[in-house]
């Protein structure tokens, strides 16, 4: 076929990546296809909005079988970024284009990939039609077959079929060692997902800690989002969310601070961050905090605190008084320990940027506890008021 050396390096990525930068000196490759190559290893790094904007003004190449692979991969990058309806058309279109090339290699990687997208957006009858073609596709190689068994999983965790996910698990577990890093965290993604939904905490967090092994997983959005409410489900542990953290994937920054903030007893803060997501989502996050999607680490996290009736939940300090009045109604009113980037956040209208802006919080408690006498403690990036017994 033509693109040889396009074709051999992009079959080799999976295996070799640490190869990229000898490949892109490969004269045989066009400035597209290499492109192509240097945005596979930014997924890989999680740069999903640098693939984006590498590729997209890209002229077309001459040959369909480049530019199926344009479309694959900004169809894989949109979906990383809950950019659902944007990565199934190029998927589609990437689909088309490699069925009309006879390309099985290729095909079932962008069947793989449309049914991930089917998958996050609980899409169950379209992630069982693009099973069937999976399971149609001739598969060259383990890796195709290894795909093929997660994807099985997924489907059966999805659909309810408990017993035959564990099944599937079971048999996926022997092939760990044959798997690429990538596919191997997105695995374990998936069955922490699993323990989650089949209330099986200690096993997730057993999930969490193997995660943790792969560095640039432990750096990404995903992890950070799974160990902060797994963390505060199990352990009741404040919810820390800093919107740097979360600029690729805004939707879990704000599904933290809704938590972060019913935690605090902050209704009118929980309702700014539901209706942020409600406007990307609106059949999933419906009105008065009622939660349409399955259920989850985040589902439970919320049904946690909306147990209690809404009465119970309220904007924790008035409008009025000065910083030292509303700093000591938040602390007296929450039932947890607060982080000081929340209160800050709440006193002064904006995250905080640097150490100093803390410091004007640790003045405030400072100077409630010499002219109040209030017992503010500090603990791990919290503040609290110890309440004192009855009796």
């Amino acid at each position: 076929m033509k693109c040889k050396a396009f074709d051999k390096i992009l079959k080799d990525f999976n295996f070799h990546p640490h190869k990229v930068k000898n490949w892109l000196n490969d004269n045989r490759m066009s400035l597209l296809e290499k492109k192509i190559i240097e945005g596979h290893m930014l997924v890989r790094n999680n740069q999903n909005l640098e693939v984006i904007n590498l590729i997209t003004n890209l002229p077309k190449s001459e040959h369909e079988f480049v530019n199926a692979h344009k479309n694959l991969l900004l169809g894989i990058a949109h979906n990383n970024l809950t950019h659902f309806e944007e990565a199934q058309l190029f998927l589609k279109d990437a689909i088309y284009a490699l069925q009309n090339l006879e390309l099985n290699y290729y095909l079932f990687i962008a069947y793989f990939n449309q049914f991930m997208v089917f998958a996050n957006i609980n899409s169950l009858n379209e992630m069982r039609k693009t099973l069937a073609l999976m399971e149609q596709t001739p598969r060259e190689i383990r890796l195709l077959e290894i795909r093929l068994l997660r994807c099985q999983f997924m489907y059966a965790e999805k659909s309810g079929d408990i017993k035959g996910a564990k099944k599937l698990a079971h048999k996926i577990s022997f092939l760990k060692p044959d798997m690429v890093e990538s596919d191997l965290i997105a695995q374990l993604v998936s069955e922490f997902i699993f323990y989650i939904k089949t209330d099986e905490h200690e096993n997730a967090r057993e999930v969490l800690i193997q995660m943790k092994q792969h560095r640039k997983f432990n750096l990404s959005e995903n992890y950070n989002f799974m160990k902060t409410l797994l963390d505060n489900l199990m352990k009741n542990t404040p919810v820390y969310a800093y919107e740097a953290d979360f600029q690729a994937i805004p939707m879990l920054y704000h599904q933290l601070k809704v938590i972060q903030a019913f935690e605090a007893h902050d209704i009118s803060v929980a309702k700014t961050y539901w209706n942020l997501l409600q406007e990307k989502f609106p059949n999933i996050y419906l009105d008065d905090f009622q939660y349409a999607g399955n259920k989850s680490l985040f589902s439970k996290c919320l049904d946690k605190y909306t147990s209690s009736s809404e009465a119970d939940l309220k904007t924790p300090f008035a409008n009025e008084g000065s910083l030292s009045d509303k700093l000591v109604a938040i602390l007296k009113q929450s039932p947890v320990p607060l982080s000081k980037n929340y209160l800050y956040e709440i006193l002064w209208g904006e995250e905080p940027v640097d150490k100093d802006d803390l410091g004007r919080l640790a003045s405030q408690v400072k100077r409630i506890r010499a002219k109040y006498g209030i017992d503010i403690q500090s603990r791990k990036g919290t503040y609290f008021i110890v309440q004192k017994k009855a009796g």
